[in-house]
């Protein structure tokens, strides 16, 4: 009786997926519940359940269903991904610690093995991945020596062991990956056009990351803007908005009525485009963009001859918020970009394109990157506020200096290129006082940090996630900002304000000039270690940096 169900729950969760796409939520949510009466223990039911409730401003509800999800399929890397995304680090824990008695339960079943590998992975354990790929072997899981070879080089990649990977993956987009972070960017470009040319045409591949790094590394700016392109969302901008006028160059723009600029990727990749914002008002009158809502009011400041639409973009790691602003909204491709107030704008213009197709236009050459000392104004009278904060808690004739050591996003693809609280005592041999403008700031960082640096200092009463206003103000009284490529690097360089970004990989290189000037912002210097990973150098360069700029 069991399996007979089976297809009758298989049925209503693809109408249910069909629902989810045309963005139709409660007819959606309808059918991932009759899939669930069909079929109670159905893994992908139970997340796209989660994930629709999620959808529905149902937060609460949403959480308690990622741990059924996890619970109906506890192997299954995208239920810990679901419990991760609601911050369920008890639920993670007890489930890693019943990997071991599941896969017994389970005698070793192939494709449990490997989800339990993959999760292991996905959790940052790739030390415990690499041993239970070894116990798998063991225990006959893999077919050959190929396929475990496969697994074992992709647990050394993650753990950034990039040497030895090579010698075990033949797969040439991971062996591209690990070529690129051994800064070997010829043969890295090489092995991931290959791979990525023998990929089906009739369908988009994706924006591939590395290859847009590496196009811009040699000096190939305008096809590393192009890659964009290839993503599912630019197909959404062509195929699924009503009577479409997406172009892809600036003249349509010029001729074309209230024409729309649709921004993209993450808040600091947004600050950093803006850059490009002036030279295209100068062509183009009329003008919109849509924006980060946080961003709006510094934007129409430093923008006055533009308009801006706010739209809040969703990222798939992070919960959803503000679900309400996507309320009919035509297909799930847009709304992960676009609220329905932006859409009827696009809908109405003119014409309308994305930030990269622009960046394409205007940023084809070295020397076509800008030359502006600036592009974003504080409010004065919040930087007059802050100014006398500053001077009442600093210290008379001591420098300030911003300091952020890692993102708010945490993860080892993203931990590799910050640095830890541990690593920051050599900063206390610079006469400064450093303000803590770290988002995401922990009560043990900061005792911790106040103990390295007896100078540092809490910034009072400001917002470091959402008041963009306040942030850039206080920046804008500072003598110098450290920090790694992040939204408070991004946004000190776009105030004009000095600026020392550091690095620890070889992608942290692509956008410096010789010299270490970084080619978007005149006022930031880009500081690695030697070799490039190394913390010691990289520390005492940024001591050496920091003394230079505050002289």
């Amino acid at each position: 009786m069991g399996n007979q169900k089976w297809p009758v729950a298989r049925r209503h969760f693809n109408r249910a997926r069909w629902h989810l796409f045309r963005w139709q939520l409660i007819q959606a949510y309808a059918e991932i519940n009759r899939s669930l009466g069909a079929v109670y223990r159905h893994g992908a039911a139970h997340r796209l359940h989660a994930y629709l409730l999620e959808l529905l401003g149902e937060e609460e509800v949403a959480r308690e269903a990622a741990i059924e999800a996890y619970r109906n399929d506890p192997l299954n890397p995208k239920s810990f991904q679901l419990l991760k995304k609601h911050n369920l680090e008890t639920e993670i824990e007890i489930g890693l610690s019943m990997l071991h008695n599941l896969l017994r339960e389970r005698r070793w079943h192939k494709t449990s093995t490997l989800n339990a590998i993959e999760s292991l992975k996905l959790l940052e354990r790739s030390e415990d991945a690499l041993a239970l790929i070894a116990e798998a072997r063991l225990k006959g899981v893999f077919k050959n020596d190929e396929e475990w070879a496969k697994h074992h080089g992709d647990a050394l990649l993650r753990l950034r062991r990039f040497d030895e990977a090579l010698n075990y993956l033949d797969d040439d987009l991971k062996r591209g990956e690990c070529l690129f972070e051994l800064g070997r960017f010829d043969e890295a470009e090489q092995k991931i056009s290959g791979a990525l040319a023998e990929l089906p045409e009739d369908r988009p591949r994706g924006f591939h990351t590395l290859l847009h790094m590496l196009l811009f590394a040699r000096g190939a700016y305008r096809d590393a803007f192009l890659e964009a392109r290839h993503r599912h969302f630019n197909r959404a901008l062509r195929d699924d908005i009503k009577a479409s006028r997406y172009v892809h160059t600036i003249p349509p723009l010029v001729k074309a009525p209230a024409p729309v600029v649709i921004a993209d990727y993450g808040i600091g990749d947004e600050i950093r485009f803006a850059s490009v914002y002036p030279d295209l008002i100068r062509k183009v009158d009329g003008l919109s963009f849509t924006c980060e809502p946080r961003l709006k009011t510094l934007f129409e400041r430093s923008f006055p001859r533009a308009s801006f639409i706010p739209v809040r973009r969703w990222r798939e790691e992070m919960l959803i918020r503000d679900p309400k602003s996507r309320e009919g909204v035509t297909n799930q491709r847009l709304a992960l970009y676009l609220s329905r107030e932006a859409l009827d704008q696009v809908e109405s213009s003119g014409a309308f394109t994305s930030i990269f197709d622009v960046l394409a236009e205007l940023r084809q050459t070295l020397g076509s990157f800008s030359h502006r000392a600036s592009y974003l104004k504080a409010d004065k009278t919040l930087v007059g506020a802050w100014r006398q904060t500053v001077k009442q808690m600093g210290e008379k004739g001591r420098p300030n200096v911003a300091l952020s050591w890692r993102s708010i996003l945490r993860s080892s693809a993203r931990n590799c290129h910050y640095l830890r609280t541990d690593d920051l005592h050599s900063l206390a041999e610079v006469d400064a006082t450093f303000w803590l403008f770290q988002t995401g700031l922990e009560e043990s960082e900061i005792e911790k940090v106040k103990g390295i640096l007896p100078t540092a200092k809490v910034i009072p009463d400001l917002d470091l996630l959402d008041d963009f206003e306040g942030q850039a103000a206080f920046l804008t009284c500072m003598d110098c900002v450290i920090a790694p490529c992040n939204t408070a690097a991004e946004l000190a360089g776009a105030l004009g304000v000095n600026t020392l970004m550091f690095g620890r990989t070889h992608g942290a290189t692509i956008r410096l000039l010789p010299g270490g000037q970084d080619m978007w912002h005149q006022s930031m210097r880009g500081v690695l270690g030697d070799p490039i990973e190394d913390k010691a150098t990289l520390i005492a360069n940024l001591v050496n940096e920091l003394r230079h700029s505050l002289k």
